[in-house]
């Protein structure tokens, strides 16, 4: 009496079970196969979306490149390097310092660096924080005529080798109508990134300050067209080879 009463149930409802078992097994194949999909298409369309962003950013930059003067900045790139180089490079400020007595007639008494304080990791933190050339604090010490000063003041930032700035000075008069001037002020350098980033990463963008400046570095600075940037030689790391 039971199995006779389930199964008229069972074929009074038949149309409902079965239309039930098909929604079922279709949310369930759905679930296994098509919201996978879903999500996989999903993912291609903002993979795209990203190419798409990245092909607009290498087309901007390609123009760019291509409206730069290459001979420019090949020939300027090591003048650069020279003004601001890319370590502390004691070397190169003793030999300017060289050049200057030449150049001026000033006789350097004494020269002072600051050694070893700036470390690599701490001059990346800088440069990451925003500041363009690490400062090394130096004190010196000439003796000249009048003249002689000024013009190795001049000197100092005349773009014609490595940049100093004087913080302050204290000049004594002599006996023998020579004066006798102490500075304080700072040399500087700035690190190159080690690689040239990835081919989507963004160009820096000159300022016209930036542009004039290196317009200045490419006509004063002393360095030969020749040289070539890519296999010479910048500062010396050891006085002593």
């Amino acid at each position: 009496m039971k199995n006779l009463d389930f199964l008229t149930l069972l074929k009074k409802y038949e149309f409902l079970i079965a239309a039930g078992t098909v929604l079922l097994f279709v949310l369930f194949l759905s679930a296994v196969f098509l919201l996978p999909n879903f999500s996989k298409a999903q993912e291609i369309f903002s993979k795209e979306t990203q190419l798409r962003t990245k092909l607009s950013q290498l087309t901007q930059k390609d123009k760019t490149l291509k409206s730069l003067n290459q001979e420019f900045y090949t020939k300027t790139f090591p003048k650069i390097v020279q003004v601001l180089p890319q370590s502390r490079d004691y070397f190169s400020l003793f030999s300017r310092f060289d050049a200057l007595q030449s150049q001026t007639g000033v006789a350097i008494v004494r020269t002072e660096f600051q050694l070893g304080v700036v470390s690599t990791s701490s001059a990346q933190r800088v440069q990451s924080e925003g500041q363009q050339a690490i400062p090394v604090a130096m004190n010196f010490e000439v003796m000249g005529t009048p003249a002689q000063i000024q013009k190795f003041l001049d000197a100092l930032t005349d773009l014609t080798g490595r940049f100093m700035s004087v913080e302050d000075f204290q000049i004594t008069f002599r006996e023998d109508s020579l004066l006798q001037a102490s500075f304080n002020g700072r040399a500087y350098f700035s690190l190159l990134p080690g690689t040239i980033g990835r081919v989507d990463s963004l160009l820096p963008v000159l300022d016209k300050g930036k542009e004039t400046l290196m317009a200045k570095i490419a006509q004063n600075q002393l360095v030969t067209a020749e040289e070539d940037p890519g296999t010479g030689s910048i500062g010396k790391k050891d006085l002593f080879k």
